[in-house]
């Protein structure tokens, strides 16, 4: 999500989508990198293949149907918050559960669950130059509790390891300080340590789990282009970021050069030691071109108003020519009607703009949010029509 600002101009305006700090058509299905290529899968392993746009993970071609968790504490699910008295998965297991259970009895089947939106949080450690040094203590324990949590009720996790807010400029809030990802991604010595000391352990973490397997994709950041200054070579249109933000926060920018940099590392690191597929939550197709070169197993694009706006999402993969992947909708409004911050997706209900999401060849939705209130992205407002779209396409819509 990202509750930023942009300009007015043809494909910009606001992303608003209620978060609380943020917020191809191919017939083949596509590969999902090292551990879902679909190469060594014959026709017959898959009974129920999703009928257009659709991932294949372990031979099965999924419409990726879920639902944005995103958080239960802001950065504080993995690694906790202790400052705050907020407890990760593993100590608010019993929590994580029911609200989890809520999803699952909704039809839901992927969360995406975000991990490190900033670094406020316990879940990474710094040392004084504030260089990643390490996870913190109850992470792996987190990330064990979520997918055995997910194994329990047979759904799967779609981790998101950073954001956009992850780039703001060191700020204080309520006692503590919160660092800025951005020295550490575009100093080559701090974010080896990043890769080393974090994102290793991480995707070994889930690696070692019994349940690994549901573990169903990563997403390196949220929403990236919100902290990017200029344009990529691309062919794009130029980045808007935004600047400021609640308790007097600036954006720390950094060029699409640096962000390519840093988001195909991690890129590379997850591939190296998971089994996973990789993808990023991009803010708009409008960007549709920025993360085709870092290695992504399919391309993932955020879908509000304001990007309906000037690009319809009853258009193509093939249309933004991002259809040399799968391409799944990572957040829309679950209220779609409701979204004010562009034309309302013409006013249409949550079962028309995922049959027409899925008619134009998207390989999957997951709404925004389970732990929203606000008008167009209320879970309780939603959850009933969540189930109703699962029911009705029951075969696919699960993995």
């Amino acid at each position: 999500g990202g509750s930023v600002s942009g300009g007015a101009s043809a494909g910009g305006g606001s992303s608003g989508n209620g978060g609380s700090s943020a917020g191809g058509s191919k017939s083949s299905g596509g590969s999902t990198g090292s551990g879902g290529s679909t190469g060594n899968c014959s026709a017959s392993a898959d009974t129920c293949p999703a009928p257009n746009g659709g991932v294949t993970i372990n031979c099965k071609k999924r419409f990726m149907y879920g639902v944005n968790y995103a958080w239960s504490s802001f950065a504080g699910d993995f690694g906790g918050i202790a400052k705050w008295s907020q407890q990760g998965v593993a100590g608010a297991k019993a929590a994580r559960t029911t609200d989890l259970t809520d999803m699952k009895n909704s039809g839901v089947d992927v969360v995406r669950w975000w991990m490190y939106p900033d670094l406020g949080g316990d879940g990474v450690k710094l040392d004084s130059s504030k260089t990643p040094t390490g996870l913190g203590s109850t992470v792996v324990d987190d990330i064990n509790a979520a997918l055995d949590i997910a194994a329990t009720l047979d759904i799967h996790i779609k981790l998101t390891l950073f954001s956009f807010d992850s780039f703001w400029n060191d700020f204080t809030d309520s006692g503590i300080t919160f660092p800025s990802l951005q020295p550490i991604a575009t100093d080559t010595t701090k974010r080896a340590a990043l890769i080393a000391s974090v994102i290793i352990p991480i995707a070994k973490a889930v690696e070692a789990s019994p349940n690994k397997d549901r573990m169903i994709a990563w997403d390196v950041i949220n929403e990236p282009e919100w902290s990017i200054t200029g344009q990529d070579p691309y062919g794009d249109q130029q980045f808007d970021p935004t600047t400021s933000g609640s308790n007097g926060k600036t954006m720390a920018t950094v060029t699409f050069a640096q962000m390519e940099t840093f988001v195909k590392d991690v890129v590379t690191a997850l591939h190296a030691n998971g089994r996973a597929p990789v993808t990023v939550g991009s803010a708009a197709v409008k960007w549709g071109q920025a993360w085709s070169k870092v290695g992504l197993d399919f391309y993932d694009f955020h879908w509000y108003g304001w990007v309906d706006q000037y690009f319809p999402h009853t258009k193509t993969p093939t249309d933004y020519k991002v259809n040399d992947k799968q391409v799944v909708v990572g957040e829309f409004p679950l209220n779609p009607a409701s979204d004010t911050t562009g034309q309302s997706f013409g006013g249409i209900t949550y079962g028309k703009l995922v049959d027409d999401f899925q008619t134009a060849g998207y390989a999957g939705v997951q709404g925004w949010a389970f732990s929203d209130t606000s008008a167009a992205f209320s879970w309780s407002n939603a959850k009933s029509n969540v189930k109703a779209w699962a029911d009705a396409h029951t075969c696919y819509a699960h993995y």
